[in-house]
């Protein structure tokens, strides 16, 4: 359900990243807060995710990419820890979970983040992280790839209730 690629170039500019961010999450929880909850379970299609599966999924993901930003800074060239979303629907009973709790947990975990990485230096934006193929990515570039990822999954909520009307 890959639905972005990360911006792996040297043009990032740290300040620009973080707005996208910042700008990308609000949108996102600003969404997903205003979904009437009979349009929360529906589906586009039968293997597709609904917009309570996209919240929780999105609240996952911003617990991994919180981690990644803790260690990236606290850690000397960390290993990032991928994972399989695709199991987390299933192992983690996305039907059985209830969206406001997935949208209050991503409101704090977006708010701390936003706090920690306002006050990032320019020297730790380039701090080194290594991924499981052994490519080096800086805290930038993660964080980069953590905006296009809400705003890939805004857009899909987006779509989801345009085709679930």
């Amino acid at each position: 359900m890959r639905l972005y690629s990360p911006s792996m170039t040297s043009d990032l500019h740290p300040q620009t990243v973080l707005e996208n961010f910042i700008a990308g999450g609000k949108k996102f929880l600003s969404l997903a807060q205003n979904i009437p909850a009979e349009k929360l379970n529906r589906s586009p299609g039968a293997e597709e995710w609904s917009a309570a599966f996209v919240i929780h999924h999105m609240a996952d993901s911003e617990l991994h990419f919180a981690t990644r930003y803790l260690f990236n800074l606290v850690d000397d060239r960390p290993p990032i820890q991928g994972f399989n979303e695709e199991f987390y629907p299933d192992r983690t009973h996305y039907d059985k979970r209830n969206p406001a709790n997935s949208i209050q947990a991503l409101k704090g975990i977006r708010a701390m983040v936003e706090e920690i990485l306002t006050n990032a230096t320019p020297d730790d934006w380039k701090r080194i992280s290594v991924r499981f193929d052994g490519e080096e990515v800086t805290l930038l570039q993660i964080v980069d790839t953590a905006a296009g990822h809400s705003k890939a999954h805004k857009e899909q909520l987006e779509s989801i209730l345009v085709d679930g009307k």
